[in-house]
């Protein structure tokens, strides 16, 4: 198993295409019901992850987690990822979720992947 992580923010003013540079959006305004998740290709730190993001495999798991709280997460499984450009979409299924795991506008995630 090999981790790796990103800072990014959440982004909750919309449920579907770009989440914009720096961001990361879910297809629904409830986080956890969720199907999709947008991720930009560009984290908050400048880093353009492109390459990376196209080489997530599907079955691997992303744990999307409060910067600031480790106790608060959200736990996915991804599918196929889909390259829109300047930002990847990928198919999730909810594995867990633990404290406050709804996140704000603009709150300071981060993006940790597992590779099984």
């Amino acid at each position: 198993q090999s981790n790796s992580f990103f800072n990014y923010s959440a982004k909750t003013s919309s449920t579907s295409g770009d989440p914009s540079s720096n961001f990361i959006s879910w297809n629904n305004a409830v986080q956890t019901g969720s199907t999709q998740i947008q991720v930009s290709e560009v984290d908050t730190l400048g880093n353009n992850l492109d390459i990376f993001l196209g080489t997530l495999a599907s079955g691997s798991i992303i744990v999307l987690q409060d910067k600031a709280a480790h106790t608060n997460y959200q736990r996915w499984m991804v599918g196929t990822s889909t390259d829109n450009g300047t930002w990847y979409s990928f198919p999730v299924t909810l594995q867990s979720q633990a404290g406050t795991s709804t996140f704000t506008n603009n709150q300071d995630i981060i993006l940790i992947t597992m590779y099984l």
